[in-house]
């Protein structure tokens, strides 16, 4: 079974993402974080296949996660989502897959996750 890493800083986002991906389909383990440091621990210690993050978290944003993967030479698929996207291309983060705009639809994720499964 393949692992999704949902990080969002409102607990909620993270409840209606897991739900709606779970509904979709029951073929991924779904992980949770709600900061960077806490998605980190859980990427030193598990086989994630996929992340979907969003971008502005209360501490930091998506740059300080894409700057530790490159670091790390990690090569996970990330789909970052937004309110409004910005622009991502200084992310420098070879393995972006397609954005998320909030509020997101069930055609819009399962596209995302399609790309690991």
């Amino acid at each position: 079974m393949k692992t999704i890493l949902l990080i969002d800083d409102e607990e909620e986002n993270l409840f209606i993402m897991k739900e709606t991906i779970n509904f979709l389909t029951n073929d991924f383990q779904i992980l949770q974080a709600t900061n960077i440091l806490d998605a980190i621990k859980i990427l030193e210690s598990q086989q994630i296949d996929l992340i979907i993050s969003d971008y502005n978290l209360k501490v930091s944003n998506v740059s300080s996660l894409t700057d530790w993967l490159n670091e790390n030479q990690f090569q996970i698929p990330l789909s970052i989502m937004s309110g409004f996207l910005p622009d991502l291309s200084d992310l420098n983060y070879a393995h972006q897959v397609e954005s998320l705009n909030k509020p997101f639809d069930d055609e819009e994720i399962l596209s995302v996750i399609k790309l690991v499964s």
